[in-house]
């Protein structure tokens, strides 16, 4: 069972891939469903099995006409398709549950309720799910659930015995108080009698909160290796007006699984099916792609124009221009104080760098790898990576202040051919300043800093990623969307806190620490980082009907192209927050401790 979209809304967005996965237990493997629960149903006898053995057979050749009569559509091979239609309407009158179907309604329509009795009958014994309906509606405790489902003939392949269905449902909450919906629980049945249970957390990723005279509405899919089958279950819900409600059981009423359908689904087939033919409205598609396209460009002329470390050449001694961009090797592992030594930063990482890990990986173990859909574990991933290039670095770098340190203590004195007296050059607080002294003699001596290689540039850039990433995930979570779950009586567990704050004490306590510049062009880097993320999503939901992590990014939504530039733009907010700690910490070190401080903006 697999969920397709992330959002509250009415319209059914169900993809266009035509691949499958190859096993059911796998599908529901990776987005978190567990079936704990399967068993066949052995009643009946061989002429029931023979009936139903049957049935699928023609079900099946049923949906393998549909499906051949849509691709020679597509094809534009349209003497083939009407061919077909011509096939699909002898079909359709011969067909024993569609042929009943027909007869009982005009028994009950002529009140000949006998005969239509003896039709139910017989309907029953044909097919065992064509006498429930592709819909269902039920109301518990003021609560009430409607479905409807559909078969989707462009996700199917009826050779290989795969069967895609989808389905809506409404919830309307037409009590006085707000509800919570917490859990799912759903009995799957097949053609063969084999019944699945599935449970799960919440739907779709949430557990919405719906209030009083307001609804919730959501699309998801089931896959079958049968033609038909039935559905139902129930949402375990709780008031959360009040602290401390109990759950309570809302029942999900039966509803057919089947690719025949009933009389009155053809408007939600019809909708359904045409969605599932294009992966998005094309102009919502072109006009996303397009402000995506403008913010990956300007990042890309950005990086060209400033990122570098190349320095013009020294002109008669005088002080080297640097570039913006520009980084020295000993810069990733100095501390912004010459009193606090490397090792108390190097200790700081690795203690990070732990931390982080060990959240990570037993938060996949908790929920799977599944976690790693989202935007927030990207980020947290990618700082426990800087830190852990950072200890690398920093280790390094203990080894090249003891020796430097070693080097200076040995007091390299020497003499010039004219007796003058020589002093080596140590390093100093100013990076581009010499530190040579000579007591007479033409000679000027200058130590030249050597740039940071490519290690160095890849930690300075993923500081800068991180920086804003960090800032965009947590002060959504705890400014915006922490309010609104205490409002509605919403717990926060261990992961969520974890996720959305370690990474920040983390980075900002590395921050007061270091001596990384932060130079505004690099901003480039996590519009990038944002960017590489929202076409992976593209790619993903391109080849499997999947969920949307986050409701903005729903190409299906009328919206979409405003979510898109919206999003865009609030990088340049997170980025400048954390540039403006950057320049307090510059301020005040200053101030407090002048003749330590050696951070270079």
């Amino acid at each position: 069972m697999q969920s397709l979209n992330l959002k509250v809304f009415t319209e059914l967005n169900v993809g266009t891939t035509r691949s499958w996965p190859c096993r059911r237990q796998r599908d529901a493997r990776e987005n978190s469903f567990h079936i704990v629960a399967c068993s066949s149903n052995k009643n009946g006898g061989a002429r029931e099995n023979r009936t139903s053995a049957s049935s699928v057979s023609r079900t099946q050749a049923y949906a393998l006409l549909k499906q051949q009569m849509e691709v020679a559509a597509k094809s534009e091979d349209y003497k083939e398709a009407a061919r077909i239609r011509d096939s699909l309407r002898s079909f359709e009158e011969e067909e024993p549950v569609l042929r009943l179907r027909r007869l009982m309604k005009e028994a009950i329509a002529g009140e000949k309720f006998e005969d239509a009795a003896r039709y139910r009958d017989e309907l029953k014994l044909v097919s065992p799910h064509s006498l429930l309906k592709c819909s269902s509606d039920a109301t518990t405790l003021g609560i009430r659930i409607q479905v409807r489902s559909v078969y989707i003939e462009g996700r199917s392949q009826p050779t290989k015995e795969q069967y895609f269905f989808a389905y809506r449902i409404r919830i309307t909450n037409n009590s006085d108080r707000p509800v919570q919906l917490l859990r799912r629980h759903w009995i799957i049945t097949d053609d063969n009698g084999k019944i699945e249970h599935v449970w799960g957390i919440g739907v779709i990723g949430e557990q919405p909160v719906i209030l009083p005279q307001t609804g919730f509405e959501y699309s998801s899919a089931c896959p079958l290796i049968t033609p038909n089958g039935r559905m139902e279950g129930d949402f375990e819900m709780k008031y959360v007006d009040r602290v401390g409600s109990s759950t309570f059981n809302v029942a999900i009423a039966p509803f057919s699984l089947s690719i025949i359908g009933d009389d009155t689904d053809f408007a939600f087939a019809s909708k359904a099916r045409k969605q599932s033919i294009s992966f998005a409205i094309p102009h919502r598609l072109l006009l996303s792609s397009l402000i995506l396209d403008t913010f990956l460009a300007t990042t890309s002329v950005l990086i060209w124009r400033y990122e570098g470390s190349n320095n013009s050449k020294p002109d008669r001694g005088e002080t080297q221009q640097e570039t913006e961009g520009v980084l020295y090797e000993d810069e990733p592992w100095r501390t912004c104080l010459k009193d606090i030594h490397p090792a108390w930063l190097l200790a700081f990482r690795i203690v990070a760098f732990s931390a982080l890990l060990a959240m990570l990986v037993a938060n996949i173990i908790v929920d799977g790898g599944a976690i790693l859909y989202f935007y927030t574990q990207w980020t947290f991933t990618l700082v426990t990576i800087y830190f852990g290039l950072g200890s690398l670095l920093s280790i390094y770098g203990c080894f090249q202040y003891r020796n430097r340190v070693g080097g200076d203590n040995a007091h390299h004195v020497g003499l010039d051919a004219e007796g003058s007296t020589y002093v080596a050059p140590t390093q100093g607080g100013n990076a581009n300043m010499c530190s040579t002294t000579k007591s007479s003699g033409p000679q000027e001596g200058c130590h030249i800093r050597q740039t940071a290689g490519i290690w160095g540039y890849t930690f300075q850039i993923i500081f800068q990623m991180n920086a804003g990433a960090v800032m965009l995930t947590d002060c959504i979570f705890w400014l915006i969307i922490f309010p609104l779950l205490t409002t509605k009586d919403y717990h926060l567990n261990f992961w969520l806190v974890g996720m959305h704050s370690l990474n920040a004490v983390f980075l900002l306590g590395d921050t007061v620490l270091n001596c990384l510049r932060f130079p505004w062009f690099r901003i480039a880097y996590f519009v990038l980082w944002t960017g590489v993320f929202v076409i992976f999503q593209w790619i993903i939901h391109a080849c499997v009907s999947l969920w949307w992590p986050y409701p903005f990014l729903d190409l299906s939504s009328p919206y979409a192209p405003v979510w898109y530039l919206l999003v865009g733009l609030m990088h340049i907010p997170c980025y400048t927050l954390f540039a403006l700690i950057i320049k307090m910490k510059s301020v005040f070190l200053s101030r407090w401790f002048p003749d330590s401080y050696q951070f270079m903006k």
